[in-house]
């Protein structure tokens, strides 16, 4: 009896799950993708320095390689790098060592210690105040890191619903174009891929390099702002 009855059971189950099937969504609808895109001022600046060893003789005129003899330490560039930081205005916790390294050295030659610091800043302005006072015989390398701000998720959140209104105004004029008028939202899917994460800038300032910044970056008065974009696929009913 327990046998005949699972039978039965099984082909209930069949029956029904290709009923199913068999049923065929009519509804009308249309998709669209709206996009939505805002550029943020920076309230965190990391200028990145990497500070290196040089020999006197290099600034001398006329001075050839074979010449260089004297070497000036990295404890004494570091101390006068941090000195000049530090009067204007740069607190020593905003001063970050981030890397150590060394340069291949020429036959009778020491290594020329490098080191590349991240600087913490508020204030692009900043900027041109700490390139005013270091001593650019020590410096190898200047550029602009890590771009934050601290209401990031509201940004976010504006630019989503900014995405999902340029839908609507998608979908109602293409329709309105056909004679049709917009329904009810079917789905809404984010695709976009914007994670929480910072965005860099990729310009050399100490090669002076303002050429146009990647994707992610926008400039305004030579100096980089954070882009934000979405794009949000949705799906209107077509109202009968």
């Amino acid at each position: 009896m327990k046998k005949i009855f699972a039978i039965i059971a099984a082909v209930s189950v069949a029956f029904i799950s290709a009923s199913a099937q068999s049923q065929v969504n009519t509804e009308r609808y249309i998709d669209v993708i709206g996009s939505a895109e805002m550029y943020v001022v920076p309230d965190e600046i990391h200028y990145e320095i990497t500070l290196k060893e040089y020999f006197a003789e290099e600034f001398k005129k006329g001075a050839k390689p074979e010449d260089y003899k004297t070497k000036v330490p990295m404890e004494k560039i570091e101390k006068e790098f941090r000195e000049a930081l530090y009067s204007v205005g740069v607190a020593p916790e905003d001063i970050r060592v981030k890397e150590v390294g060394d340069y291949w050295r020429s036959q009778g030659k020491d290594f020329q210690i490098s080191k590349r610091f991240d600087i913490k800043l508020t204030d692009y302005n900043m900027i041109d105040k700490i390139n005013s006072v270091i001593d650019t015989r020590g410096v190898k390398y200047m550029n602009i890191g890590e771009l934050k701000n601290g209401k990031m998720q509201e940004y976010k959140k504006e630019c989503r619903i900014n995405a999902v209104k340029a839908a609507r105004e998608k979908a109602s004029y293409l329709l309105e174009a056909l004679g049709e008028n917009l329904g009810r939202v079917i789905s809404i899917s984010d695709n976009s891929y914007s994670p929480d994460v910072t965005y860099q800038a990729k310009s050399s300032l100490m090669a002076m390099d303002m050429a146009p910044r990647e994707n992610n970056v926008a400039a305004e008065d030579g100096f980089s702002l954070i882009k934000i974009s979405f794009s949000i696929n949705v799906r209107f009913a077509i109202a009968d």
